[in-house]
């Protein structure tokens, strides 16, 4: 027996594996909310961005955050300055996951791109995410990904998130002078039908009301 062959067999199938079950995990989140009536759950998107980019506040404690919602071309586009991503913050992003996204008590505790982050998908269901990533420690490069969540079952979301991770392994590597970490480095970019008009405006006009008490 070819033990190197076999343990690659081994990690490829766990690697399928893993793949799979996230993919199913996204169907089932997606039916969810694409039958849901819920209309809390069209408010909130803004808030899980919102939330996303002040956990990744940068060396000042702080993050700057810009929302663009243009009405004439129809896409929303929300920007930070916040800490460049991590390969596990992008892999959690395609993979729609995260290890904080779980109850301690009544709590919820904080997480980047758990299953809160699907509400952003009812701007759309395809999102283009660009920014910096630490590939390596102090060595980032920049990247651009395409979260496509159109897909009805687990093979149509498997072939998006294998998509998804071709595209991050083709990132450009940055100099140390092409990092400016006081720009909105970190774009997510939502293209809106009409029905994802209306829920971008009710998160604008939720945030507008509600940011002055929170």
């Amino acid at each position: 027996m070819d033990q190197e062959q076999f343990q690659r067999d081994i990690q490829k199938a766990d690697n399928d594996s893993l793949r799979i079950g996230a993919a199913n995990r996204i169907v089932q989140l997606l039916d969810k909310q694409r039958y849901s009536n819920n209309e809390n759950s069209v408010k909130r998107w803004i808030w899980e961005l919102c939330q996303n980019a002040k956990d990744v506040s940068n060396e000042t404690g702080k993050v700057k955050i810009s929302i663009d919602f243009d009405k004439i071309n129809n896409n929303v586009i929300f920007r930070h300055n916040g800490r460049p991503f991590t390969i596990a913050n992008v892999m959690s992003l395609i993979n729609q996951s995260s290890s904080k996204d779980k109850y301690d008590g009544s709590e919820r505790k904080s997480g980047k791109f758990g299953t809160g982050f699907i509400t952003t998908h009812l701007l759309s269901e395809v999102v283009n995410v660009s920014g910096i990533i630490e590939v390596e420690k102090a060595r980032f490069s920049k990247f651009q990904i395409t979260l496509d969540r159109t897909g009805h079952d687990k093979n149509e979301i498997v072939s998006a998130m294998e998509k998804a991770v071709d595209q991050l392994q083709a990132c450009q590597s940055l100099t140390e002078d092409e990092i400016k970490t006081n720009e909105y480095n970190t774009i997510f970019e939502y293209k809106l039908d009409k029905g994802g008009v209306e829920v971008a405006q009710q998160g604008i006009d939720n945030l507008r009301v509600s940011a002055p008490f929170v």
